[in-house]
């Protein structure tokens, strides 16, 4: 398995290929009820729905791949404030200003946050996506 090139997230473009697959399927099953070759009809359902996810997801992984180059943040430290339930995440961005936002518990529990990360930020200051720490900042 070969290791994915760094830079680059690949989320959209798997979402893309699972939901094409599946979709490409179902178009494909009734395109061979209606030819009398359901078997022909799936397999040419699967590969094209493969490859328009494959194309759309893609595209969206490469506007993601440039928000990051552009608002990008990594996440720097970590820190649990004692007895509020709350963590105060501390961020570093692309061009070196370094940003304190607050976490709930649940949202830190249920994205795994870790330092190293690369996140974007809402317009209200909170974090809006994590996407991995394999975002190089060469590229930047």
């Amino acid at each position: 398995m070969q290791r994915a090139k760094a830079g680059r997230t690949h989320k959209f473009m798997m979402l893309g290929m699972s939901v094409g697959m599946c979709l490409g399927i179902a178009a494909g099953l009734g395109c061979g009820v209606v030819l009398n070759n359901v078997s022909a009809g799936m397999i040419i359902g699967m590969t094209s729905g493969l490859l328009l996810g494959l194309v759309i997801g893609s595209s969206g992984d490469r506007t993601v791949d440039r928000q990051l180059r552009l608002k990008g943040y990594k996440i720097k430290s970590i820190e649990q404030s004692v007895g509020e339930g709350k963590y105060s995440v501390t961020l570093i961005g692309n061009d070196r200003i370094e940003v304190r936002t607050v976490v709930s518990e649940d949202q830190m529990m249920n994205n795994h946050f870790q330092i190293g990360e690369n996140v974007c930020l809402n317009r209200f200051g909170r974090i809006n996506g994590v996407y991995g720490s394999e975002i190089s900042e060469k590229e930047q």
